[in-house]
């Protein structure tokens, strides 16, 4: 009987998706600069993340030369999985903020009303 091949099982991690964005925006803009400007923030944020993910990982994502960054083969690996999971959880909050719009509405106008006194009327 052969012995199953060794393998590492599952990395214990709590990535937050926001790090998995900024991934993704190096990985596409090919630099951390161009991937803050994109996002709207300055670089060393998306730098920040990218090293706390390659940490939590134990293996780099990219190849940073002066030219800019090139995806490692985990790099690859992970930007393929990190797009369906960003798709996933967009279409999963997309679809639970719509739900919850769909449920029932009150509208309450009175003419001359005190906003403040209108609101307290509507909370109770």
């Amino acid at each position: 009987m052969l012995a199953p091949a060794w393998h590492p099982g599952p990395v214990a991690t709590d990535v937050d998706l926001k790090h998995l964005r900024y991934f993704l925006a190096v990985a596409d803009e090919g630099t951390f600069t161009a991937a803050a400007e994109h996002l709207g923030m300055t670089q060393p944020a998306p730098s920040r993340a990218i090293r706390a993910l390659e940490r939590e990982l134990e293996t780099a994502l990219f190849i940073r030369t002066p030219q800019g960054t090139e995806l490692t083969e985990a790099g690859r690996a992970l930007s393929r999985d990190a797009r369906n999971l960003i798709e996933a959880a967009d279409a999963a909050l997309t679809r639970a903020a719509r739900i919850g719009r769909e449920g029932p509405r009150l509208r309450v106008t009175a003419r001359g009303c005190d906003v403040d006194v209108l609101q307290r009327l509507v909370d109770s």
